[in-house]
């Protein structure tokens, strides 16, 4: 489903954490509550239960009682998938960053300058001075870690939110060079609101659980 990348949940999403490793506990509260996740005191009886060994990984058991194990590091591009599958009638397969950020936006032979709302590396949230039709092609010049990507996309939905036009797109014949800078992008921004959020000790405690993505430079 093309607007499936940014649906909302259908439901409340509901999640314990019951890990040995305090540190680990604490940078996974930051992530899910970053992906609006309620966090529960108690196993809640609707909802994501989470627990860790040093040997097996992150343990998930989802709502409907499944469960499946992630191997440390972890990514966190499949933590996301995992965490988030449950509470969706779709798989959902492309991690998303909410950010308010700067781009340009070519459409119907003109340049507006706008601001994001979402990204993922299919596709995008975005603001827009006028309704945008579905299936109406654009293009996007975005700055991600001083390069500048400019990317194809069509308008799968636009609609007026608090006085304004948001709009959503997918991109087509992104490269998968393009695609993993985006990844790699949304990835590093994420464990660094974490950081803040946490503190620096406790985040380098927990460091050993995670796999860091290198940061990318040149086009």
């Amino acid at each position: 489903m093309l607007t499936d990348p940014y649906s909302l949940s259908p439901a409340i999403k509901n999640a314990f954490l019951d890990l040995p490793q305090e540190p680990l506990q604490e940078v996974l509260h930051s992530l899910l509550r970053q992906w609006h996740f309620i966090l529960a005191d108690s196993p809640p009886a609707a909802g994501l239960h989470v627990t860790a060994t040093a040997s097996q990984g992150l343990a998930l058991q989802t709502p409907a009682g499944l469960s499946t194990t992630l191997a440390f590091p972890l990514r966190v591009e499949e933590l996301w998938i995992a965490v988030e599958a449950p509470f969706y009638p779709f798989p959902r397969a492309h991690i998303r960053l909410e950010m308010d950020w700067p781009i340009h936006l070519r459409v119907r032979g003109g340049i507006e300058k706008t601001r994001l709302s979402s990204l993922s590396d299919r596709g995008m949230r975005f603001y827009f001075s006028r309704e945008l039709v579905p299936e109406e092609d654009l293009e996007v010049e975005v700055e991600l870690d001083d390069v500048v990507l400019r990317l194809q996309g069509v308008v799968i939905y636009a609609q007026s939110r608090a006085g304004r036009w948001e709009a959503g797109a997918i991109f087509e014949h992104v490269t998968p060079a393009e695609r993993y800078r985006i990844r790699n992008f949304i990835v590093r921004t994420l464990m660094g609101r974490v950081r803040t959020e946490v503190g620096e000790d406790c985040f380098r405690k927990a460091g050993d659980f995670f796999f860091f993505p290198p940061p990318l430079t040149g086009a």
